[in-house]
């Protein structure tokens, strides 16, 4: 991880919190229980066209953050500058196979408890602050159930909000 400063006030706040997710001891990835990456798990982008067969699923996708900067000093130089990104997790009912009843409730249970526990880890929000990532906080937004080609997908979206104090100009 990488400390967000005035020239990386998107990049690093991205990459930093993409670097929380995609460690599958964080969150982990139900299709690969020994946590060796063998496949994409964290998006950036929807990949849910690529997904149809089912074969993707389940998968996070982190959206780029909106940045706002507000309260500035009397020069101007220091922000605050707050952060708001989504998450979206998908998980099909019957799992990426489609054949093993509910398998994806646990799992989207499961990666959903573990969103939860990772933004609200000690360490993890050590770490974080220690890079100019402070006042965590998760919420989720929505929770549904969608159909897609007959099969029911579970799709949750959080809200992941952080700030700090930070030079904005050299």
């Amino acid at each position: 991880m990488t400390a967000i400063d005035y020239k990386t006030i998107q990049s690093n706040a991205y990459d930093n919190i993409y670097s929380i997710l995609n460690t599958r001891t964080n969150v982990k990835d139900p299709r690969s229980v020994t946590n060796t990456n063998n496949r994409t798990f964290v998006h950036n982008s929807d990949p849910e066209d690529k997904a149809l067969d089912f074969n993707e699923y389940p998968y996070i996708v982190l959206l780029f953050a909106t940045v706002m900067k507000d309260k500035p000093t009397n020069d101007g130089k220091v922000m605050e500058v707050s952060w708001t990104q989504r998450m979206i997790i998908r998980c099909a009912r019957d799992g990426s196979s489609n054949s093993v009843r509910n398998i994806g409730r646990t799992d989207f249970l499961n990666i959903c408890d573990d969103l939860h526990q990772t933004f609200t880890d000690l360490t993890i929000r050590q770490t974080l602050t220690d890079n100019n990532i402070r006042n965590v906080k998760i919420n989720q937004i929505t929770n549904t159930q969608v159909s897609i080609n007959d099969i029911t997908v579970y799709e949750s979206e959080y809200e992941l909000t952080f700030k700090t104090r930070l030079t904005v100009s050299a």
